[in-house]
């Protein structure tokens, strides 16, 4: 249910609705906050924003036609265009933590993947890794022997690096195969 007022295709937050126009604004500014040379090479990407209701993902997507690439915090290489696809489901995040998803989007036009370099410059510049992050919830450790076909729990975390801790700290009689999942 919208809020009075609100343009029929903007996404109701919490605490207010962004229109898509809004949403790129914010983006576009984010962006520039989380690349050390943000302000030259960010206004080279073009941004589409388009609002659905989403069934295969939670709340927000990036998509590419290039392979972004960074070095610390500096973008090497950048996608021409993003598309941000945006679920309807954030209703209950406010826009403090909306703007906090959009930064995460942003860390991956430089980190494609959620691997150990894109969690180490997130961390650095708290920004959440995940929703589950942003919202304060623990990462699963889940690990599987050779012979196994499917992922087995093995404990709930407070954050990535204390998950690996773990492992790495438990590597006798360990599964041959752990991931962390958020």
């Amino acid at each position: 249910m919208k809020k009075t007022g609100c343009p029929p295709s903007s996404l109701e937050l919490k605490d207010e609705c962004l229109t898509p126009g809004q949403i790129k604004g914010m983006f576009i500014k984010e962006a520039k906050r989380t690349w050390s040379n943000g302000e030259t090479i960010v206004p080279q990407v073009s941004v589409d924003v388009s609002l659905e209701d989403c069934k295969k993902y939670l709340a927000l997507v990036r998509d590419a036609d290039t392979r972004p690439r960074a070095i610390g915090d500096t973008l090497i290489r950048t996608p021409r265009e993003t598309t941000l696809r945006v679920c309807h489901n954030l209703q209950g995040i406010g826009k403090k933590g909306f703007r906090q998803l959009l930064r995460h989007e942003t860390l991956h036009m430089g980190y494609p993947k959620h691997d150990k370099d894109f969690r180490r410059i997130a961390h650095r510049k708290g920004i959440p890794v995940s929703l589950n992050d942003l919202r304060g919830g623990k990462v699963e450790l889940r690990g599987k022997r050779k012979e196994d076909r499917f992922y087995s729990h093995i404990g709930y975390f407070n954050s990535f690096e204390e998950a690996e801790d773990h492992a790495r700290r438990n590597k006798k009689g360990f599964p041959y195969k752990w991931e962390i999942r958020h």
